[in-house]
């Protein structure tokens, strides 16, 4: 019995194109981050960052326990909020972006109109607070912390503003 083998000379060769386009259609799928800015936002440790639904401002926590307010073209500090007095765990910004709320070691929640800076309301909480997150459409923040002064824990509470 004889064996036929038929080959093709450039099968080694289209093997290679083949792997070849197979790499460059994964490079083009795969996200390569690169660094846009970088800003001395404050002298202490960052603890939170929340981006303007809007995309113009980004809102920044930090264990000096300022919230400050940044512009993101140009990114310089537009103001500052310095409502609470331990270091700032969490802030979130509304979805219209007229509000934002950050929590903190202080047994309250501090929000504030994002323009003026002007404190809007307080919300005393029995524990930190460890997060706060406003709804996507409405102005509905929950928000949930450590074990309260009453042993309970796991406690996710909403407040609404009208």
């Amino acid at each position: 019995p004889s064996l036929f083998s038929i080959s093709n000379p450039n099968s080694k060769t289209l093997e290679k194109r083949k792997r070849k386009k197979e790499e460059k259609e994964k490079e083009e799928r795969t996200h390569h981050p690169k660094k846009v800015r970088q800003v001395n936002a404050h002298p202490a440790s960052l603890f939170s960052i929340s981006i303007n639904p809007n995309g113009k401002t980004l809102a920044i926590g930090s264990s000096d326990s300022l919230v400050s307010l940044w512009d993101m073209s140009e990114f310089v500090c537009l103001r500052t909020f310095g409502n609470l007095t331990n270091l700032v765990k969490t802030i979130s910004i509304s979805h219209d972006g007229q509000f934002i709320a950050s929590g903190s070691e202080d047994t309250f929640i501090d929000i504030s109109h994002v323009e003026t800076g002007e404190n809007v309301a307080t919300l005393s909480c029995d524990a930190t607070t460890n997060s706060v997150a406003w709804h996507p459409k409405e102005h509905l923040l929950a928000f949930g912390g450590d074990k309260d002064k009453y042993g309970k824990q796991g406690i996710v509470k909403i407040f609404g503003l009208k």
